[in-house]
């Protein structure tokens, strides 16, 4: 347990040189689109789905990084909407980074 916290401060500190200079990285939260309540009864689905669900954020969450996750639907005016859409992000963004 030790070993594993030295490794991963080491690797929170080489994520954080990395990131020097870098504003955010945009990527989607999830691989694929959530599981009805039903697939997930039992327990060897539910672990699978779970794991599938969280691995896009689980790395910035183990490196200390900061993160919002925002829903994103298609529809016809989502191109309308995408300066709107930019302008929460980056409020997200600053407000997440901000509490750290």
């Amino acid at each position: 347990y030790i070993d594993l916290l030295s490794r991963r401060r080491a690797a929170i500190a080489k994520f954080a040189a990395a990131m020097e200079g870098v504003d955010a990285i945009v990527m989607p939260t999830a691989p694929i689109i959530p599981p009805r309540i039903e697939d997930l009864e039992r327990e060897e689905d539910y672990g699978r789905q779970n794991l599938l669900i969280l691995r896009n954020t689980l790395i910035i969450n183990i490196l200390d990084g900061c993160s919002i996750s925002l829903p994103m639907i298609q529809t016809k005016k989502a191109a309308n909407r995408r300066r709107r859409r930019s302008n929460i992000i980056r409020r997200g963004f600053r407000s997440a980074c901000e509490t750290q």
